[in-house]
């Protein structure tokens, strides 16, 4: 799921440097799509770790 997380500080140094090179941003998702009128976002919370825990949490969201 986290890839970035289990690379060696070389590997993690070399991806960056090809990232760059490329013109994508050093640690977030490329974007290659630019004049388009719409986009597809996407999120998910941080480790996909639940937040809402409960069904009185969920029916008030």
């Amino acid at each position: 799921m986290y890839e970035y997380r289990k690379l060696t500080p070389e590997q993690k140094a070399e991806l960056v440097k090809e990232r760059l090179s490329k013109g994508y941003p050093p640690h977030s998702p490329p974007h290659p799509v630019k004049d388009k009128s719409f986009y597809l976002l996407t999120a998910a919370c941080y480790e996909h770790k639940h937040h809402i825990h409960s069904e009185s949490r969920v029916s008030n969201c």
